[in-house]
């Protein structure tokens, strides 16, 4: 089977952030990792800054906007404890962005995970995610749809009149699906469509982003995928690590 991530050809309305769409409501995540930092100050000087956008569940992290154009927030000041820096991060305002303040690295600090939603529209979801030590410097994650193409290949074939066969390979396990045959199957989609849908979370001080693969125009769901990160200091980044799939059941 070809390791190669599937097209998905949507229909729908899109707001845009950028060049990135977005699902009505689902979970909150991402695919696309970290943009660079633009300024940095100690808690003794405060940058110049607009409204609050949200906070932590205890405040410990602050948003707030830089600059805000129709639905789209351009820029973004970070503040943890006093500390602040600046990004320049972009998204829309329709969803609010969600903040976790934990230790996600084992050294028993407390670092800042930020996931933005980057746009929102019919049957995708995009958003980023960025993860801050207690200097305020950006901790890479690995990008979702490397680890798709990487460790995840499928193919997808006509069983019968009514019914896909879908073959899905990963980290040495296979798995025989079946997905109903409708009229959007005239595009003879021959492998699941990632990259549409995925989200993150932080669960048990791990995270954690689920991606989805999609069938046909108006997408629907086939098969999703729970991808574990974990931290390797030497390299300072988060690494893909297990990889389970999530029957249709559990989604």
């Amino acid at each position: 089977m070809k390791k190669v991530i599937g097209l998905v050809i949507l229909s729908g309305t899109l707001l845009l952030s950028g060049c990135s769409y977005g699902y009505e409501d689902p979970p909150p995540g991402t695919y696309t990792q970290g943009r660079d930092e633009v300024e940095q100050v100690t808690s003794d000087t405060k940058l110049d800054h607009g409204e609050m956008i949200t906070s932590s569940e205890n405040e410990e992290v602050r948003l707030y906007s830089v600059n805000v154009i129709k639905d789209e927030y351009q820029g973004m000041v970070v503040d943890v404890n006093g500390k602040q820096k600046e990004f320049d991060w972009n998204f829309i305002n329709l969803v609010d962005p969600q903040i976790f303040y934990t230790d996600v690295t084992g050294d028993g600090k407390a670092e800042t995970i930020i996931v933005l939603n980057t746009g929102k529209g019919t049957a995708m979801s995009i958003n980023e995610i960025h993860v801050l030590d207690e200097n305020l410097d950006e901790i890479n994650v690995q990008d979702v749809l490397k680890v798709v193409s990487e460790r995840i290949s499928s193919q997808v074939t006509k069983k019968n009149d009514t019914t896909l066969s879908i073959q899905v390979q990963f980290d040495n396990k296979e798995l025989d699906l079946e997905h109903p045959v409708d009229s959007d199957y005239i595009l003879n989609q021959t492998e699941l469509g990632f990259g549409a849908i995925m989200y993150h979370k932080v669960e048990d001080q791990k995270i954690k982003t689920i991606a989805t693969g999609l069938i046909g125009m108006a997408p629907t769901y086939a098969a999703s995928f729970e991808i574990s990160y974990k931290y390797v200091a030497e390299s300072n980044e988060f690494i893909a690590d297990e990889i389970q799939f999530i029957p249709s059941e559990d989604r």
